[in-house]
């Protein structure tokens, strides 16, 4: 099994007070500080802040992308999004867990794990993961991710 963990983004904001819901599986959740919120949905990551600071909307495009390679023929790549997966949410201490235990490729399972935790960190969103590969063939190649949309 290949573990890789990866810190993604990291966005500074001040004078945070996460506000993650509490219930172990829920459909959408914010992270909230005197300057913005940082919220997850079926739509995506929508970043609100204040007038000093761009925000961001979620349009329902990928949140993320994995791109995997095939070992016995490395011209052979696939491409799985965040689009056609849905997370399980999970409340964490200071923010929350996007859980995918499998990825869904036009109706593929791939034996691939991901975790993206959400959370509030020293005066900033703090964004970090975790890919599980347990395919012996196929190796991760390149993460994407997160996709903040203008």
């Amino acid at each position: 099994m290949r573990k890789t963990t990866f810190t993604l983004i990291t966005l500074t904001l001040f004078s945070f007070a996460s506000v993650a819901k509490e219930k172990k599986q829920i459909s959408s959740t914010v992270l909230q500080t005197t300057m913005g919120k940082l919220s997850y949905s079926d739509k995506g990551l929508h970043l609100e802040t204040n007038e000093n600071c761009p925000s961001s909307v979620a349009t329902g495009e990928a949140v993320w992308a994995v791109v995997l390679q095939n070992l016995a023929d490395n011209t052979k790549e696939v491409v799985i999004s965040s689009n056609g997966n849905v997370p399980e949410i999970m409340a964490m201490p200071n923010g929350f867990r996007l859980s995918y235990p499998s990825l869904v490729l036009d109706g593929k399972t791939w034996n691939v794990g991901l975790d993206l935790d959400f959370s509030v960190q020293e005066e900033a969103f703090q964004i970090s993961g975790t890919i599980r590969n347990q395919i012996s063939d196929w190796v991760v190649m390149k993460f994407i991710g997160p996709v903040v949309n203008r």
